[in-house]
């Protein structure tokens, strides 16, 4: 006897809660069986039927992907909303069963997924701009640009090519 569409729902319901937790192929098999052998719904096996099959439990793998794929397909803005919201969930949490140091934790991640400790970056990037102009016009900003020296009797000494200039052709 097939599942109903509500039994197959309710049955990638449970594998998508059990593998958000970390749960494997071999622990979802486990899993399955327990709860076939206990003739737990929506896992109870009907009279004639038989166990869920490994194809079909991939089956139902695959399907917690699709659900994982859709429930993060938030627009950047909603997830950032949705975030924020669940910090202020667990702050409160936190507090009222005064853990001080995990209410801390969750106003430190708070502030920096609202880039609240990037304050100071926006000082650090027009540093960065200044010292590259400062390079792009005159060198290093510790190291001025310097011009080589060239010494003048050096340069007479020898031609372009290195060797020294031939004496008077004798003839």
């Amino acid at each position: 006897m097939k599942a109903t569409k509500a039994t197959i729902r309710q049955r990638v319901e449970e594998l998508l809660a059990i593998r958000l937790d970390g749960a494997l192929f071999p622990d979802m098999r486990q899993y399955v069986a327990e709860k076939e052998a206990a003739g737990e719904a929506p896992w109870a096996i009907p009279e004639g039927g038989k166990p869920v099959s490994e194809r079909t439990l991939w089956r139902y793998i695959a399907l917690t992907e699709k659900l994982m794929a859709e429930s993060v397909k938030e627009s950047r803005k909603k997830l950032l909303r949705r975030h924020l919201a669940q910090r202020m969930s667990l702050y409160a949490k936190a507090v009222s069963q005064g853990d001080v140091r995990a209410a801390l934790a969750v106003l430190r991640d708070e502030a920096e997924l609202q880039g609240l400790y990037d304050a100071d970056l926006y000082q650090q990037v027009e540093e960065l701009k200044r010292q590259i102009e400062e390079i792009k016009h005159s060198g290093h900003p510790d190291h001025p640009q310097r011009t080589p020296e060239i010494a003048p009797r050096a340069a007479a000494a020898a031609p372009a090519g290195g060797e020294p200039h031939p004496g008077p052709a004798a003839g």
